[in-house]
């Protein structure tokens, strides 16, 4: 394969959600798992990523990543990718800054798409 693969940073506390992703996402991208908002600062300053993949609550019942968002949102010129299951904690998502929302269930599908690939066999 010509060139890298491009590189999502997945913010989650969910290690299926990460497993999930590099599962369906094998060969057309690289997922990088953060647990913490400051293991996700660290990724950010240290390695180039495409796209970033966040949940709205964080070790939490209840959305706290806006404030991250925000902040992140000034230098990093890739997608940023707001999930929950929760319309109105994706409406916050949208307000703080992410580009596109969506459920879990829709993830994959709105990931191949920023990344230009189709899965094969669906």
């Amino acid at each position: 394969m010509l060139g890298k693969l491009p590189r999502i940073l997945l913010v989650a506390t969910s290690e299926k959600l990460c497993v999930h992703l590099e599962k369906e996402l094998t060969g057309m991208a690289e997922i990088v798992h953060a647990l913490t908002l400051e293991d996700a600062k660290k990724t950010l300053e240290e390695e180039k990523v495409a796209i970033i993949c966040i949940i709205a609550c964080m070790n939490s019942d209840r959305p706290n990543t806006m404030p991250f968002i925000r902040q992140i949102k000034e230098s990093f010129r890739g997608h940023i990718v707001g999930i929950s299951r929760y319309p109105t904690y994706r409406a916050q998502l949208d307000s703080a800054g992410c580009h596109y929302t969506c459920d879990r269930d829709g993830v994959t599908a709105k990931l191949l798409k920023l990344i230009g690939t189709k899965k094969r066999g669906r």
